[in-house]
């Protein structure tokens, strides 16, 4: 693995149960690349507002793990400025959001995300699956650039559907016990 060069602290934050529990291995991999990078269970971080604040502005961040792993991250920093260089290491089990961007699972962790995790629409949808609003932030709005805005709806309008499936899926195995009926 090619190691991204960087004169502050590099921070590898991770979910352990993305890639279907798999992900510890890339954790690893990545630790070994890294050796001085401090690791930071995701689940363990109470506040991304203060953790992203207590970062120098050189310091550096690796997300590795999945999509969820990175809407999670992206959910609690939404209203942050962030100024840290943040790169992503895809250790899903699908990791779409790599594959829009160009990547492969497993890419070295050598690309910028910052320009896709901030500034993005927000969308509501009910329980019938109906965008009932959208929001959109003025800086996302290029007159020169609509399908980027046009691709970032979609994005999120599928992120929303999903979250919705995967709500009805774990109420349903609650109401089934788990029984795949």
């Amino acid at each position: 693995m090619k190691r991204v060069k960087t004169m502050g602290k590099k921070y590898i934050l991770y979910n352990s149960l993305a890639g279907n529990g798999k992900c510890m291995y890339d954790v690893q991999a990545l630790a070994d690349t890294y050796p001085d990078a401090i690791l930071k269970k995701m689940t363990e971080i109470a506040s991304y507002a203060e953790f992203m604040g207590s970062l120098a502005e050189d310091d550096e961040v690796i997300l590795c793990g999945g999509d969820g792993t990175l809407n999670i991250f992206v959910n609690d920093i939404k209203d942050m400025d962030v100024k840290n260089t943040i790169y992503y290491y895809a250790s899903g089990s699908g990791n779409d959001f790599a594959k829009d961007i160009g990547h492969n699972s497993h890419d070295t962790p050598d690309y910028q995300i910052n320009q896709y995790i901030q500034h993005l629409p927000e969308v509501t949808i009910n329980g019938n699956k109906e965008l009932v609003a959208l929001k959109l932030d003025k800086d996302v709005i290029d007159p020169e650039d609509p399908e980027m805005l046009q691709d970032l709806i979609i994005a999120a309008v599928n992120e929303g559907m999903r979250q919705i499936d995967e709500m009805v899926e774990e109420q349903m195995g609650r109401i089934t016990g788990g029984l795949n009926i």
